[in-house]
């Protein structure tokens, strides 16, 4: 869900007509699948290297404050 957030159909792996209908759904219903297609890219846009790299070093910052004591 993290990942994902709101611009995914979530269905059940073990559950093949689930899957099927998602499937059918995003092939089938053109306003969902440009909502899903539009939430996607808003949602790529949050994971940018930089915003990684910040929360790494805070990570690593956090880490070594705690092992030095």
């Amino acid at each position: 869900l993290e990942v994902a957030g709101d611009a995914v159909l979530f269905v059940d792996p073990l559950s093949p007509d689930e899957i099927a209908a998602a499937i059918i759904k995003v092939v089938t219903d053109l306003p969902a699948r440009e909502r899903l297609i539009s939430k996607g890219l808003v949602r790529s846009n949050e994971f940018t290297w930089e915003a990684t790299a910040r929360k790494t070093l805070a990570f690593l910052t956090t880490i070594a404050a705690e092992t030095k004591g």
